[in-house]
C-alpha cells in the first residue's frame, strides 16, 4: 500500500511567513508527480522535484476548525506515455497576485516498496487518485485555488460538500458543480415561505414552481384529522417525567382530536406512568388554559421538560392555565397512578387560534 511522508520545505515556510508578515493570499497552483529517488537528501532543502514526470491541477482548498489550510489534490494517469513508479510528489504556490515564480510548499516521497505504479495511458489501466495535503502553520491566512472544472476530479465527498453548501442547510436545488450550495438570505427565505412554514404545510403535490401551501379550509380539515398525543405508557411506580424516560416504554400510537382534547378511560390494576406528548408553534407568547378532568393518582403538565402544573387526584373539573412561548415547544401531560385503581382523564379543548399543532410526539 502507498505510503508517502510529506515535509513542508524551507522555500515553502519562508513563503508562509512573508504572507503572514505582508497580509497577503496563499495561492495553490498545481502539483507535480515523478519518479525520482530523493537518497540522503534532505527534502526540506527541494526546491523542485527531482524527476518531474507530471503536472496536475489542485482542485480546492479549505480549512479545518483550528483554521489550518488543506489543499486538495488529485492525479490521474492521462497523458501518461510510459508507466511509472511515484516515488515523489509537490504542491506549489506563490503569492496571491504575483506574477513571479512558483514556490515548492510541501514535497512527499516514499520508497520503492511503498510507491504507487501509475500505468500508462494506453495501457488499458484507467487510474486516479486524490489527497488532502495539511499546510502546517497556515492557521490565520488567506488562501485561494483557481479550479479548471475541464480537467478537475473530485472525490465523492467533496463533491457532496460542494453541493450542500453549509452542510446542505441552505442547498439550493439547482446547484451545480459550477453553482455552489448557498444561497442569499434573502432567497432562502423567499423558497422556505414558498414551500410552507418549515414545509409543515407544504401541499404534496408542490413543485419548484408551485407553491405548496393549502388553502385555509383545507389546512383546517387536514388539521382537525391529524392533530393528536403520541401516548405512550410504562409499567413503573413514579411520579416523574425523570422516572418515566428512564424506564421501559410501551409506544401505543396517536389519539386522534381537533383541538388537544384527550379522553382515557381504563383499569390496570397495578401502578403505572402514563405520557402524552405532542409538538406544538406558538406564533406568539400564550397563555392557555386546559380544562382538566382526573381521577387517580396525580396529573403533571410539561412544557420542553419543564413542569407547569400539578394536580391531585379529584372528581370535579379544573381549568389550568400555563404559558407556551413563541417557537416550537414540546407539550406532555403525565398520569402517575401509583394507586393502582381505575385511571380517568379528560383534557377539553385547549389549543387557541395563535398555537398551531405540529406533530405527535415520541420523547
Amino acid at each position: 500500500m502507498a505510503n508517502y511522508t510529506a515535509t513542508m520545505t524551507a522555500s515553502g515556510l519562508a513563503l508562509l511567513q512573508a504572507i503572514s508578515n505582508a497580509g497577503g493570499t496563499l495561492e495553490f497552483m498545481r502539483t507535480e508527480a515523478g519518479d525520482g529517488a530523493l537518497g540522503s537528501t534532505d527534502p526540506a532543502t527541494l526546491t523542485a522535484l527531482i524527476a518531474p514526470l507530471q503536472t496536475n491541477a489542485v482542485v480546492d482548498a479549505q480549512q479545518d476548525d483550528a483554521g489550518e489550510w488543506y489543499a486538495f489534490v488529485e492525479f490521474s494517469n492521462a497523458n501518461v506515455a510510459a508507466g511509472y513508479l511515484r516515488r515523489e510528489m509537490g504542491v506549489y504556490a506563490r503569492l496571491a497576485g504575483n506574477s513571479g515564480s512558483e514556490t515548492l510548499l510541501v514535497y512527499f516521497n516514499a520508497l520503492d516498496a511503498e510507491a504507487d505504479y501509475i500505468p500508462a495511458t494506453d495501457s488499458g489501466t484507467a487510474m486516479a487518485t486524490s489527497f488532502a495535503v495539511k499546510i502546517a502553520q497556515s492557521a490565520g491566512l488567506q488562501a485561494t485555488v483557481t479550479i479548471d472544472q475541464s480537467t478537475a476530479y473530485l472525490p465523492l465527498d467533496r463533491w457532496a460538500q460542494h453541493l450542500a453548501g453549509g452542510g446542505g442547510v441552505d442547498q439550493h436545488p439547482l446547484a451545480t458543480a459550477v453553482v455552489p450550495g448557498l444561497m442569499p438570505a434573502a432567497d432562502k427565505a423567499a423558497l422556505g415561505g414558498h414551500i410552507g412554514y418549515g414545509g409543515l404545510t407544504q401541499h404534496p403535490a408542490a413543485t419548484i414552481t408551485t407553491p405548496g401551501f393549502l388553502s385555509v379550509a383545507d389546512k383546517q380539515r387536514l388539521d382537525a384529522l391529524s392533530k393528536g398525543w403520541r401516548f405512550q405508557l410504562a409499567y413503573v411506580n413514579g411520579t416523574s417525567l425523570a422516572t418515566f424516560n428512564a424506564s421501559t416504554k410501551y409506544d401505543f400510537g396517536v389519539t386522534q382530536s381537533s383541538a388537544g382534547e384527550l379522553i382515557f378511560d381504563i383499569g390496570l390494576g397495578h401502578p403505572v406512568l402514563c405520557l402524552w406528548s405532542m409538538v406544538v408553534h406558538a406564533s406568539v407568547s400564550t397563555v392557555v388554559t386546559m380544562p382538566v378532568f382526573m381521577n387517580d393518582d396525580s396529573l403533571y403538565i410539561y412544557i420542553d421538560g419543564t413542569i407547569q402544573q400539578t394536580l391531585g387526584a379529584s372528581e370535579t373539573q379544573r381549568d389550568r392555565s400555563f404559558a407556551i412561548p413563541a417557537g416550537d415547544h414540546v407539550v406532555q401531560v403525565l398520569l402517575n397512578n401509583s394507586g393502582g385503581g381505575e385511571i380517568s382523564l379528560l383534557l377539553g379543548p385547549w389549543i387557541p387560534g395563535t398555537v398551531t399543532w405540529l406533530r405527535a410526539a415520541t420523547v
